[in-house]
């Protein structure tokens, strides 16, 4: 009988430990000259301590992740306006290109008119020597 009743005190004795200790964590420390600490902490205090953690860390992982997205975006923004401006002085060579054939163009219309009115011969009929649908010289 004597292992039963033991069994019963020490189910006892732990009913009640763990009764008044519900609620609460003991942590255990040891400090510098070897002795042993102990704190009770609320298990309540200690989720909402954990959850403040997992939040800071969160909220640093995004700002980090925000960081480095803007940093992205700016140097994507920097390679598009060096782009552009590589694009615009293009445009602005085909522009003066065009302008200067133009002038080409003009100078030859202007040309064969003189060369046509020294040789004697009218402007040229109308299908000869272009294209469909094209106006002749002189007639512009």
């Amino acid at each position: 009988m004597g292992f039963r009743k033991a069994f019963a005190d020490l189910k006892r004795f732990s009913s009640k430990t763990f009764q008044a200790f519900r609620g609460f964590i003991i942590i255990i420390a040891f400090t510098d000259r070897g002795r042993m600490r102990r704190f009770r902490l609320k298990k309540s205090l200690l989720i909402f301590s954990a959850f403040v953690v997992l939040a800071s860390i969160f909220g640093s992982a995004l700002s980090f992740l925000g960081v480095f997205q803007g940093s992205y975006e700016r140097a994507r923004l920097v390679s598009l306006e060096a782009e552009n401006r590589s694009l615009v002085s293009l445009l602005e060579g085909q522009a003066e290109q065009l302008s200067k054939l133009r002038q080409e163009l003009d100078r030859l219309k202007e040309l064969e008119r003189s060369l046509r009115a020294v040789a004697g011969f009218g402007p040229p009929s109308p299908g000869v020597g272009r294209k469909a649908g094209q106006v002749p010289l002189g007639r512009e």
